[in-house]
């Protein structure tokens, strides 16, 4: 889910609690995808505040020095949800006839631009790079947006075109924190979350972190108070952890475990939508399909994909003439912007949509 994932949501739910968050715990936690627990703690990013506190207590404990431990975990969280978006576009059948742009023509384009900038690297390579830099933030953003729109379709809260936007303009915060910050001046050394004092950055940034974080504790207030049911804790979660990355830690520190969590994040959802999809798709008449198998499969595919485009593809372009540190840094920039546009489309949230059918299901 990214830049564009944000839900084209035309109408709203029914306001009436589903009989199986009656309960008051139900009704302030939501309706999870796959269980309350997991739910909470990595699609919500319970795991990543804790883990967050501490990176904060623990000096160092940020930057792992084994090297190839921490790129073992990059490429099963984050490489693999890179490629998660790609494996879930094309395992939708008739994929290629729907979307012909989009699944055929755009992987061309990008292979056009890498074959392009290994040959004009020095300004091709930067240039990609501050693109993506930028967008990731949104990225993020637009993503705890959209989980906070499906938990409110799921739990069945009433969300008006106003509430969409408050949503929307919470959830960006953090990346106006961070594009204020100068993101694109790869991650400059500063000894804490904010730069001193007497940066210019200094007191705008403490604005929009304070902003940030107190925004969406207002809205779920407000949300409370206006119906007499809270937005589900679970709306609210992915708002406060996305911003607690960024508003915390240390800038290289931030885009480090973001990615990471932000990846966790997104496996887990995009699991549970596929197997949905999978058990949907079975005739009524034939037995419950077993999901472990349809979910390990995609779960590998996408790593495998995920290790073809963060080291296979930089390699092949060394093999082509270039130097590895442009190919990989192309590599990297145009896996994230493909992603991006991917996200814009698949995670739609419009009426007769699947992934409506599947947001609104009784688990």
């Amino acid at each position: 889910m990214t830049s564009a994932a944000i839900p084209a949501a035309t109408a709203t739910p029914a306001a009436t609690p589903l009989p199986e968050i009656r309960g008051l715990a139900g009704a302030l936690i939501g309706r999870a995808f796959v269980s309350p627990a997991v739910d909470i703690l990595l699609i919500g990013g319970g795991l990543s505040l804790l883990a967050t506190l501490v990176i904060v207590l623990v000096p160092g404990i940020a930057r792992p020095a084994d090297a190839g431990l921490m790129a073992w975990v990059i490429l099963l969280s984050n490489s693999a949800h890179f490629a998660a978006s790609s494996t879930r576009l094309y395992a939708r059948p008739g994929v290629s006839r729907a979307m012909p742009w989009l699944a055929i023509a755009l992987p061309f384009l990008f292979a056009g631009v890498f074959a392009v900038g290994l040959a004009w690297p020095t300004w091709m390579a930067p240039s990609l790079e501050t693109l993506y830099l930028t967008w990731s933030p949104y990225h993020y953003a637009a993503q705890a947006y959209g989980i906070a729109i499906y938990y409110a379709h799921r739990a069945g809260v009433r969300t008006s075109g106003a509430d969409r936007n408050a949503l929307y303009y919470v959830a960006l915060i953090p990346f106006l924190y961070m594009l204020a910050r100068g993101i694109t001046k790869h991650f400059p050394g500063t000894a804490g979350p904010l730069p001193s004092s007497d940066h210019p950055f200094g007191g705008i940034g403490a604005l929009l972190a304070v902003s940030g974080l107190l925004a969406p504790l207002v809205l779920y207030a407000h949300v409370w108070r206006r119906d007499g049911r809270p937005l589900p804790l679970l709306s609210l979660l992915p708002l406060v952890s996305n911003g607690v990355w960024f508003f915390v830690l240390d800038p290289l520190d931030a885009f480090l475990w973001a990615t990471v969590f932000h990846g966790l994040q997104y496996l887990v959802l995009v699991l549970a939508f596929h197997a949905s999809a999978r058990r949907a798709a079975q005739p009524a008449s034939a037995p419950a399909p077993g999901v472990l198998g349809p979910v390990l499969g995609f779960y590998l595919v996408s790593v495998a994909l995920g290790y073809t485009l963060f080291v296979l593809v930089p390699a092949a372009g060394v093999a082509l003439g270039g130097a590895y540190a442009d190919s990989r840094l192309l590599a990297v920039s145009l896996v994230n912007i493909h992603h991006f546009i991917v996200d814009a489309r698949i995670w739609r949230l419009r009426g007769g949509d699947a992934n409506r059918r599947i947001v609104e299901a009784v688990a």
